[in-house]
């Protein structure tokens, strides 16, 4: 009976998904109604949603964070969640979906990559599972807050900044008011060289945060993505250097400060 039971608990494990895995994940880490699910398409996605602690409410910002990179803690652009929350803005933290490689028709999820990576193409079909999982996760979340008033703004880190402008160059999902994005990068040439055009070609104002450790592919496109603003005549895109070495809590104070001196500048 012991074995039979093992073995059911086993084939239960195996037939959830890998993002179910990963939101069960999640909530066991945080603390008790810290999370909440919800579901974009077929997946359950966990996301953590703090009402803003100042008076006036200016809006939502979602702030999509890399899959495997500080979902909720102290790392990844999440960090910037309490600061915004103290200038008023209600925050929704949210995973993006993993990028899988295809290398001998055997997928595996994108970790640690840079320009030197000597990684497999992204194969097409995998693209288009990415994008449709982004854009649902992206209409989920915008249906979480739909009740909130104010501004919706947008905040992305390295692949999931680059999807979501891949998305909105398509003009497959809702707009947002504006979007940073921080490091955006393809690791693989042919999408990376796209991202300037398609962020020029955006309706909404921009903020393009870069860092000297940024990885090599986003730092390949960095000034190509300002001239392109500057040639297609792009309003309000606004490109700034976070000084320092590597993402650390001082450098993401930095970020939270030049998010809100665009958002001053914009008149929000």
């Amino acid at each position: 009976m012991l074995m039979t039971a093992i073995a059911s608990s086993a084939n239960a494990q195996e037939t959830l998904s890998s993002s179910a895995l990963f939101t069960q994940d999640i909530q066991a880490s945080m603390p008790l109604g810290e999370t909440q699910v919800i579901v974009a398409g077929t997946d359950e996605v966990p996301v953590k949603i703090a009402p803003a602690t100042a008076p006036l409410t200016r809006g939502v910002a979602i702030i999509v964070t890399e899959s495997l990179q500080g979902i909720f803690g102290t790392q990844g652009v999440s960090s910037v969640a309490e600061q915004l929350n103290g200038w008023g803005w209600t925050t929704l933290t949210m995973p993006a979906p993993a990028v899988l490689f295809s290398s001998n028709h055997n997928p595996t999820a994108i970790t640690d990559v840079n320009a030197r990576s000597a990684m497999p193409p992204i194969h097409p079909e995998s693209l288009t599972r990415y994008s449709l999982a982004l854009s649902q996760r992206l209409e989920a979340a915008f249906a979480e807050i739909q009740s909130t008033p104010g501004y919706r703004l947008l905040i992305s880190h390295g692949i999931a900044s680059a999807g979501l402008i891949r998305l909105y160059a398509q003009g497959n999902v809702i707009e947002p008011d504006g979007l940073v994005v921080a490091g955006p990068f393809w690791p693989q040439r042919d999408l990376n060289d796209d991202i300037p055009m398609q962020l020029a070609q955006t309706t909404f104002p921009v903020l393009d945060l870069t860092n000297e450790w940024d990885n090599r592919w986003s730092v390949l496109t960095e000034k190509q993505r300002k001239v392109r603003a500057a040639t297609e005549l792009k309003m309000h895109y606004r490109q700034r250097d976070i000084n320092g070495t590597q993402y650390n809590t001082q450098q993401y104070q930095s970020v939270g400060k030049n998010i809100y001196g665009w958002m001053t500048f914009l008149g929000w």
